[in-house]
């Protein structure tokens, strides 16, 4: 999710927070439910159903994540039931506006978020494919803009931490989080 990914001032990407708790009571007197970890806007069908985490889970989150940069706005969960779930999806697809981009880069855009946000789990593309296809993305539009955020935006937050505070100001503390479930 969003939360997860900073930015370093040089627009290196880091991720954060890999591990996903998990809980067992098989040794509870009492039945208990499967508990599911995550946030469900960036759950893929397949945990909602109750299956393990996997890669293409990943995927599949990375895909939301990607979506909302390019909506700059919220996906919303993952309806469980796939007729239901590929039209809702086209509906979202329907809200992207790629009209300062080629067609072509426009179409690669959107078959690679489709291909992301698969609702069957292999049809969703291994990692290598989704880093070729983005760099290939990054090359034709090329404008740079990530590394002048980067360079505007992180180190303007970076300058609040001056060396004779005796610290980092900022460590330990949540710029941004993301409190919606939805």
């Amino acid at each position: 999710k969003p939360s997860n990914i900073m930015l370093t001032v040089e627009a290196d990407v880091k991720v954060l927070d890999f591990g996903t708790a998990q809980a067992k009571f098989e040794d509870r007197e009492a039945e208990t439910q499967a508990l599911a970890f995550g946030s469900a806007a960036y759950m893929s069908p397949e945990r909602f159903l109750g299956e393990d985490d996997r890669i293409s889970g990943d995927v599949y989150g990375l895909g939301v994540t990607l979506y909302e940069l390019l909506y700059q706005g919220r996906y919303g969960k993952a309806n469980v039931r796939q007729e239901v779930f590929y039209a809702e999806q086209e509906r979202r697809f329907e809200k992207l506006d790629f009209s300062n981009l080629s067609p072509e880069i426009g179409e690669r855009i959107i078959n690679l978020l489709k291909g992301m946000l698969a609702w069957e789990e292999k049809e969703r593309p291994e990692l290598s494919e989704i880093l070729h296809e983005t760099e290939q993305l990054a090359q034709l539009i090329n404008d740079g803009s990530l590394k002048i955020f980067s360079r505007e935006v992180v180190q303007a937050c970076k300058s609040l931490n001056s060396p004779d505070q005796g610290g980092d100001t900022l460590e330990g503390e949540v710029l941004i989080e993301d409190g919606t479930q939805s």
